[in-house]
């Protein structure tokens, strides 16, 4: 659950350090009045020229937004996208690191199990008495699973 908080809130706050950049890069234009008869105009010098015609001014506002958050969104879309290249890739490199420690974790309990079925065997001496067939058979088995285990 945290994971994807954390990720959420790396992906907002690129996103809001994205629009304030954009924000910072936008010029805007004030009224060009002496200091004291300014009046309130402000316009950001990338939106359109007001024509006059209410309705065509908010046409054109609602347009020229329209497009404004369109490439916003094309941008944050090619960051995400090469996040996701980076995350892929290290995600591919964790898991070939695991596959690596995996497959060294499995030769280690191999040879613990060996090391431990080994000193559970007795001492060569005692099995090789040969009084009885039977025994003959087990120091046979005994000594063929001793010699693989050496390999």
């Amino acid at each position: 659950m945290d994971i994807i908080y954390n990720m959420r809130l790396v992906v907002s706050n690129n996103i809001m350090r994205m629009l304030l950049r954009w924000h910072l890069e936008r010029i805007h234009q004030c009224c060009v009045c002496p200091m004291e008869m300014q009046c309130e105009f402000f316009r950001w010098s990338d939106e359109p020229a007001p024509t006059g015609d209410r309705e065509t001014d908010e046409q054109n506002l609602i347009r020229h937004e329209c497009i404004r958050l369109q490439e916003s969104l094309n941008e944050i879309q090619q960051e995400l996208d090469c996040e996701r290249t980076e995350w892929g890739r290290e995600k591919s490199e964790l898991t070939s690191q695991l596959s690596t420690v995996q497959f060294e974790l499995d030769a280690l309990k191999k040879r613990i199990k060996m090391a431990n079925e080994s000193d559970l065997m007795p001492p060569l001496d005692k099995l090789s008495i040969a009084d009885d067939k039977d025994d003959d058979a087990l120091v046979l088995h005994t000594m063929k699973l001793w010699i693989s285990m050496e390999e």
